[in-house]
């Protein structure tokens, strides 16, 4: 007997899918609120004669919510910290979904899903990332057998608009001088690493004596402080593997670290409140940051504008590195190994806008290489 279909509707008028047939000389029957994974189900039984009993046994009882835990503890070589984020992430756009059969989500209820988060004002590079978590999530359900198919695939997201972009305050030099310029002395160092290396806080924060190299003009980066599940700072390794390297500083830079390498030990914090402690992000942002920017709002020109125009944040200076050194003409994959950035994809997405003119200057130096004299010419 060919398995069959039967649709009945529950008491708040949502449908659900009988599946019936004959095993063993018994009848049997799997619900499911997927019609895609009952009609999955009378496939495998007409091609096999029988359901699986792990097949049997699930498909309505996994719950999306479920699926969430199962997905976030097989994770591996994933940090802490990122797991926390993701369930966060979970928690809060996907919580809809939650009582849901998983095998009862398809590719309207994502569509679906996707109309809400825009609805809502989320940027398209949130709710990129938010598919894309979904995504993950589906096909750990796809492997172990909860849904048939992962109704993310194929879906086309919204475009991303350059006018989203998450804001970066891009400072002149000139701009910059003035605003170092309002920091207290014994913070400029850290101010002028964090503009001329482009560095994460993170990565500064953790920097010791012994990273550096006073004779090869370097600075190593090899570990950085991060938040792991619990919210806490822990030293451990850089972003990523990328972000293990060693930016190559000038003889200003040096000049201005050399006093803080005196008379003191290689493991001890570059950068310290006066305690001898290692900075911390919250209290000098407060502490030092703050008041700087504040001052140096308050500054005008000669013309009478503002100096500054915008309110900078220090991982601004990241972004202002990458642009001086992308506008001085240094290459996209130099620029990305300074940063650490784990592939030269990242460095491009997130400041190509920044180098306007690079097709031009391309264009410039193909008309240079045309007006060379070729050997036939000079030959002629």
């Amino acid at each position: 007997m060919a398995a069959t279909i039967r649709v009945r509707e529950t008491k708040t008028g949502e449908p659900r899918y009988n599946v019936r047939w004959r095993q063993d000389g018994r009848q049997r029957t799997v619900t499911t609120a997927s019609e895609t994974y009952a009609r999955r189900l009378v496939d495998v039984i007409d091609a096999h004669g029988y359901l699986p009993r792990e097949v049997v046994e699930q498909p309505a009882a996994v719950t999306f919510a479920d699926t969430v835990r199962a997905h976030l503890e097989q994770l591996s070589g994933v940090r802490p910290r990122t797991i926390a984020d993701y369930r966060r992430d979970a928690r809060t756009h996907l919580s809809d979904l939650d009582g849901l059969p998983v095998s009862a989500i398809d590719r309207d209820t994502v569509v679906r899903l996707i109309q809400r988060w825009q609805d809502q004002g989320l940027a398209s590079k949130t709710i990129a990332n938010q598919h894309g978590l979904l995504a993950a999530i589906m096909n750990t359900a796809v492997r172990r057998g909860w849904a048939p198919t992962n109704p993310c695939a194929g879906i086309r997201l919204p475009r991303h608009d350059e006018h989203e972009r998450e804001d970066m305050v891009i400072l002149t030099r000139d701009q910059y001088t003035a605003l170092l310029g309002c920091f207290p002395e014994r913070w400029r160092p850290l101010v002028e690493t964090l503009a001329d290396t482009g560095m994460r806080w993170g990565e500064l924060a953790a920097l010791t004596v012994g990273d550096v190299d006073v004779h090869r003009a370097r600075i190593r980066i090899v570990k950085a402080y991060q938040r792991d599940a619990h919210n806490q700072l822990v030293l451990g390794p850089p972003k990523s593997r990328r972000s293990r390297r060693y930016v190559d500083i000038g003889p200003s830079l040096l000049g201005v670290l050399r006093p803080l390498l005196v008379g003191r030990s290689a493991d001890e914090p570059l950068f310290t409140v006066r305690a001898g402690r290692a900075v911390r992000y919250s209290t000098w942002y407060q502490q030092a940051w703050a008041p700087a920017v504040a001052r140096a709002l308050a500054l005008v020109g000669t013309d009478g504008s503002p100096v500054l125009g915008e309110r900078p944040t220090p991982h601004d200076l990241r972004h202002c590195n990458a642009s001086w050194l992308l506008g001085a003409g240094v290459p996209m994959m130099v620029v990305s190994r300074r940063l650490g950035h784990e592939s030269t994809a990242t460095t491009d997405r997130v400041y190509s806008h920044l180098v306007p003119d690079a097709q031009a200057s391309a264009v410039a130096a193909l008309e240079r290489m045309s007006a060379t004299p070729t050997r036939s010419d000079v030959s002629a």
